[in-house]
Order: C-alpha cells, then sequence, then structure tokens
C-alpha cells in the first residue's frame, strides 16, 4: 500500500444523506448549524478507535509445512543476524497465505467493531437512532484508501474489504532486530525443548510475526497512531470533572443508608473525554500504552517535535497548564501566569476551553496521531482565532493529523491564508511552517 490519503464514506448518517470526506495533513470541515460536521467528526473517532481495538491473531494453528517454514526463516534470520547484522527479511512464500488470512481477518473484524464504536461514540443502544432522517435505508460507513498505481480499496466497512493482503504483504518490510528482546530466537533451538513446547513456541513466534505485519500495515494506511477527540463544551466538561468527581465522593460517604443523589454519568465522545483527563491527572499520559510501539515506527516519537505548537499555545493563553495544583481537594487543571496558580474554573472562558488542548500536546499527543477538535474558536475574540489557526497547522506540520469542525471564517481564512504562503515560501518571519495538505468539506448533506 501507498502511504497515501484516507478517504471516509457514509451513508444516511444523521442530517447526512451520502457524505466522502478526504483526510488530509489538516482537513476543516465548515457549513452551517445542524449539516452533519460533528456526525462525521465522530464517525470518523469511532472507525480509528475500532482498528485500535483490534488485536490480530493468526486464525488458525500452524500446518506442519509452514511450521517447517518458519523454523527455516527463523534459523536464516538467527544466523544472518549474528553473521552481518542484518535488519530486514522478507517473510518466505510459505507463510504468505497464512499471515494474510489473519490481516484480512483483523480488517472484517475492524469493520464489525464499528459498529460497536458507533453506538460508544454517540452514546446510544440502537444506530437507528442516529440514521439519517426519515430515511429508511440502514447506516453505512467505508474507509477507503489508494494502493499503489492510484487504484482505490475499502481498508475495512460495514460489507467486509477490498484490499488485496495477500499482494500487499509482498510490498511491506519488517525490521526483525528487536524480536530477540520479545522473543529470544535461541530458544528455538534448545535442544531439550519437547513437542509440544516447541509447537507452543512457534505460535507465540507467528502470533508476533502476525502483529508486525499488521503494525506495519497501519503505517502503511496512516491508521497506526492514537485518537484523540476534544468536543465541543470542553469549558463545561472540566467543571463537570470536579463536579462529577465531588458527588462521587459524596455518594460514597452517604452510601451506608443516608439519602443519596442519582448516580452521575457520561457517555459517548464526552466520556472518552472525561477518561483522557484522569490520565492526566492521575499522572499515567507519559507511559500510556501505545499498541505494537515494540516494532517500531517511521514516525519520530519524540515530544520535542510539538515543541512550537506548545510556545504558540503559551502565547495565546498569556500563559500555561499544568495537572498539579495544591490544596484542591479533587484533582484539576490548573491556569499558570506570572508565577500565580489558580484552578480552571476560576480561569476565562478562553483559557478553559484552550486549557485541554494544551495539556493534551503537552502530555497524551505524539506525532503520528489523530486530534479531533470540535469548535476551536469557542470563546476566542478574533486575534486569538488567527492564533488558533497557527497553533492547528504547527500540530500538522509536527506529524498531528487534525480535523477540526468550525463555523469561523476567521479560523478558515488564516488557515488559508498559511496554505498560500507555503505555496510562496518555505517559511514566514514568524519561523511558521505552513502545513502543505489541507482539506475542507462543505455542504456534506443533501
Amino acid at each position: 500500500m501507498s502511504k497515501a490519503e484516507l478517504q471516509l464514506v457514509v451513508d444516511h448518517l444523521g442530517p447526512i444523506e451520502h457524505g466522502e470526506v478526504t483526510l488530509r495533513p489538516l482537513t476543516v470541515f465548515i457549513g452551517r448549524n445542524n449539516t452533519g460536521k460533528t456526525y462525521v467528526a465522530q464517525a470518523l473517532y469511532a472507525c480509528r478507535q475500532a482498528v485500535r481495538s483490534v488485536m490480530p491473531r493468526p486464525v488458525e494453528e500452524l500446518s506442519h509445512d509452514e511450521e517447517k517454514a518458519l523454523q527455516a526463516f527463523a534459523r536464516e534470520y538467527h544466523d544472518t543476524q549474528v553473521n552481518d547484522g542484518s535488519e530486514k527479511q522478507r517473510l518466505p512464500d510459505q507463510l504468505h497465505d497464512y499471515v494474510a488470512r489473519a490481516l484480512r481477518s483483523s480488517l472484517e473484524d475492524t469493520g464489525r467493531k464499528v459498529s460497536l464504536r458507533l453506538k460508544a461514540t454517540f452514546g446510544v443502544d440502537d444506530l437507528t437512532r442516529i440514521t439519517y432522517w426519515g430515511n429508511s435505508g440502514g447506516l453505512r460507513f467505508e474507509v477507503k484508501g489508494s494502493e499503489i498505481g492510484g487504484t482505490d480499496v475499502c481498508l475495512f466497512s460495514s460489507g467486509g474489504t477490498t484490499v488485496p493482503v495477500s499482494r500487499v504483504l509482498r510490498e511491506l518490510e519488517i525490521d526483525w532486530t528487536e524480536f530477540n528482546e520479545i522473543f529470544p530466537l535461541p530458544t528455538l533451538f534448545d535442544q531439550e525443548n519437547d513437542r509440544e513446547e516447541l509447537a507452543n513456541l512457534y505460535g507465540h513466534l507467528a502470533w508476533i510475526m502476525t502483529q508486525s505485519y499488521w503494525h506495519s500495515f497501519l503505517i502503511n494506511t496512516h491508521l497506526d497512531g492514537n485518537t484523540h477527540y476534544l468536543p465541543a463544551g470542553r469549558s463545561g466538561l472540566l467543571n463537570a470533572w470536579t463536579d462529577v468527581v465531588k458527588l462521587r465522593i459524596q455518594l460514597e460517604k452517604e452510601r451506608y443508608g443516608l439519602p443519596s443523589f442519582a448516580d452521575p454519568s457520561l457517555d459517548g465522545v464526552a466520556l472518552d473525554f472525561i477518561s483522557s483527563l484522569a490520565d492526566v491527572l492521575g499522572h499515567r499520559s507519559r507511559h500510556r500504552f501505545r499498541p505494537f510501539g515494540y516494532f517500531g515506527s517511521d514516525r519520530p516519537l519524540e515530544q520535542d517535535a510539538l515543541k512550537p505548537a506548545i510556545s504558540l499555545l503559551k502565547v495565546l493563553m498569556e500563559g500555561s497548564v499544568s495537572s498539579e495544583l495544591d490544596g484542591e481537594i479533587v484533582p484539576t487543571l490548573a491556569y499558570e501566569q506570572d508565577g500565580h496558580s489558580i484552578a480552571i474554573r476560576h480561569a476565562s472562558s478562553m483559557v478553559a476551553d484552550l486549557a485541554p488542548l494544551a495539556i493534551w500536546v503537552e502530555r497524551l499527543l505524539k506525532p503520528g496521531d489523530l486530534l479531533i477538535v470540535d469548535e476551536p474558536e469557542s470563546h476566542l475574540h478574533p486575534e486569538a482565532i488567527r492564533l488558533m489557526a497557527r497553533v492547528l497547522v504547527r500540530l500538522a506540520n509536527c506529524g498531528i493529523q487534525v480535523v477540526c469542525a468550525t463555523h469561523s471564517s476567521i479560523l478558515l481564512n488564516e488557515i488559508s491564508n498559511c496554505v498560500l504562503r507555503h505555496e510562496t515560501s518555505t517559511s514566514t518571519s514568524d519561523g511558521l511552517v505552513p502545513v502543505a495538505g489541507c482539506s475542507r468539506h462543505s455542504a456534506l448533506s443533501k
């Protein structure tokens, strides 16, 4: 697979009868209210979450011939590495069909899981609640990519996949050098292994091999990063976080026979947002689990890559955001300016809306991730909206794939200016390198 753009196709979703969205490094949804911008953004989020929830596995045990091929492959790789330090090796032909079946099964599993992720993302128990108004047709989705030569293929959908997996596998190269840290190959050649133990070892190696090819496939289709959704009304959700935790504490104190209030609940993207916030406040974000990370990636993971965006956000907020504030009963974000620190709920609405983006960039985002921001211009005055546009551009240039839904012509115009400047120059006076790829989508319905 070539590293071409992804395309999301939806039918009968909310107010959208049919919509097609091509994803670029920076993608902007524009349009009137109730035209489906947020619906598409959340559907995209659900699709990406479905990908991350799939853990590919061999669909069947190794046959005798496949086990012999894997044994020869492992021995050849081990000997080659010892002799000349070779890092890459092609998969033997005898194992292609085995891995191809596992990857095809994973893609089909992804398509099935999207329906579950859509229910969780939209907070519904029946998908008919989010289908096109008044239309009896069923909800349909499809994530497409471009194969070498320009042919579009369906990566996964509600109807299956059309990826020529066997041919794609022959185009992928895997770096096996980290295998010895996960699976010491010399254990395969231990003369004391009995038949059952040896079969288990080769089954484990086949599982690792399948995982590595799945990860390489995701890299080549721009699906390997984590996905983050910052919903509209972020400042309100931050306040909800504090209130919900306080209410939980009160309920625990009152659980023994005393009157209590109704149990607080959140669902959909609001719940995911609060869960990610809990990661930040719980100090787990610095070691956030990234599936298949041990197989390596062609994208850098150094946090220094995001420093340009972090610096501009501090200018925009005229301060910074942290997750530590002494004396607070409930852990929360804090706004710091000129040596002073206050809880986010006491800061301005602008700061409260920007705080999640600032902490996400500093603590959670990695190059290769997808960031979806609904109404990034919320509570910002015109000059601040222009700076926000530049923040989004900088994130895209740092390797974050950015998608936003907006009503602001100021935001759209500033992003367009960045694209135009890129066409005439490689940099600007403030050091900003405008994004080269940007797509705008409007009139998604009808």
